[in-house]
C-alpha cells in the first residue's frame, strides 16, 4: 500500500513538472536564439522567417495558439528585412491576440514610423 502510495505521489509530482503545452512554441525560442548567436549571418533572418510562418501553419492546423511574443518576434524579423507592410501586420496581431502588449507594441509601432 505504502508502495503505491509512494508511486502514485511520484507520478503526481513529475506531472506538475511537464511542460506547458497550451501554447505552439514550435521554433520560436530557437529562432530568439539565432538571432542573437548568428547577428551576422545575412541569411539567419530569412530562416528564421521561413521557420516560424511554418510554425503558424502547424499551431493553426493543430488548432493550438502561439505563445506571447510569437507575432511581435516576427514582426521583428520582418523590419529587420525591411518589409515594414508585414512587421505592422505581425505587431498588430500581437495586439490583437494579447491586448497586454499594447504599450510595449505601440511604441515599436511608433518608432517604425520613423
Amino acid at each position: 500500500m505504502k508502495r503505491r502510495c509512494a508511486g502514485v505521489l511520484i507520478t503526481l509530482a513529475l506531472g506538475a513538472c511537464a511542460p506547458n503545452t497550451r501554447y505552439y512554441w514550435g521554433r520560436y525560442e530557437t529562432s530568439v536564439y539565432r538571432l542573437e548567436v548568428d547577428a551576422d549571418d545575412p541569411g539567419a533572418v530569412q530562416q528564421s522567417i521561413d521557420a516560424l510562418n511554418e510554425d503558424i501553419e502547424r499551431a493553426r492546423s493543430r488548432d493550438q495558439p502561439l505563445p506571447p511574443g510569437f507575432h511581435a518576434h516576427l514582426g521583428y524579423l520582418y523590419a529587420v528585412q525591411g518589409d515594414l507592410g508585414q512587421a505592422v501586420g505581425h505587431f498588430e496581431q500581437e495586439k490583437a491576440l494579447y491586448p497586454e502588449s499594447t504599450a510595449f507594441i505601440d511604441g515599436l509601432l511608433a518608432r517604425l514610423k520613423r
